[in-house]
């Protein structure tokens, strides 16, 4: 839980009863102490749409990995004239000769990149 985060109730317990009840009076106003209260939270779905959206892109970087080692593949970088680093994924064949998986004549920003183009031009 977000340690920003107020609460916007709280449970509580009462020695006499045996079942929960909830107020939305902060404790701090109460005359006496309860033996058990327990703060309540709004519940986090942006923190929990945040958490899926970092799950799936690790997902896809998994995927991305494994496509790469079943190729046997390497990225290879080169810098431009305007300094900027390209990549391109290469498949190394046992004879030492390499295959362009990317696209030939095609550079790409981020390694990521590269492998995506690779995926894609394989066929389903």
């Amino acid at each position: 839980m977000n340690e920003d985060q107020e609460p916007v109730a709280w449970r509580y317990r009462e020695a006499k009863e045996d079942r929960w009840r909830f107020t939305r009076h902060s404790p701090e106003h109460w005359s006496r102490p309860l033996p058990f209260m327990e703060p309540l939270y709004l519940h986090p779905s942006t923190e929990i749409a945040a958490l899926r959206e970092r799950i799936a892109g690790m997902e896809k970087d998994a995927q991305r990995l494994t496509f790469v080692t079943d190729k046997q593949g390497i990225i290879v970088s080169q810098s431009g004239a305007d300094g900027v680093r390209r990549y391109q994924l290469y498949q190394i064949c046992e004879y030492g000769t390499g295959f362009i998986l990317s696209g030939k004549d095609r550079w790409f920003d981020t390694p990521r990149e590269a492998i995506d183009a690779a995926i894609a031009k394989e066929p389903k």
